[in-house]
């Protein structure tokens, strides 16, 4: 009889050799209210994300300015972090010169 160790092993080795990879998007939201503020974030589900910010605005102003599908997620949020002055998570820009940076890393 095989001990639990020795089944949580072989389990292990089988799910190495299985090719798992989620759909992972970098994503713009903005608000009117915030004019020229932009928040940069990843997620498996765009419109999933964009619905929990409208939960803290009672006008659903939130609006998705840009959705990218991308293979490395670190490395695109990274670069963007690095190429914009602002280091929070909503950053003061132009939203054609974030995007530019976004479609750049890729390229």
């Amino acid at each position: 009889m095989k001990t639990n160790k020795e089944i949580l092993d072989k389990r292990k080795k089988l799910l190495i050799n299985i090719p798992f990879r989620k759909d992972i998007y970098i994503y713009i939201i903005s608000n009117p209210s915030f004019p020229g503020w932009y928040k940069v974030g990843r997620t498996n589900n765009p419109e999933r994300r964009l619905l929990a910010y409208q939960t803290s605005d009672p006008l659903r102003s939130y609006k998705l300015e840009f959705v990218k599908k991308v293979i490395d997620i670190s490395t695109h949020e990274n670069a963007v972090y690095s190429k914009i002055e602002n280091r929070g998570e909503w950053i003061k820009t132009e939203l054609e010169s974030l995007i530019k940076v976004i479609d750049i890393i890729e390229n």
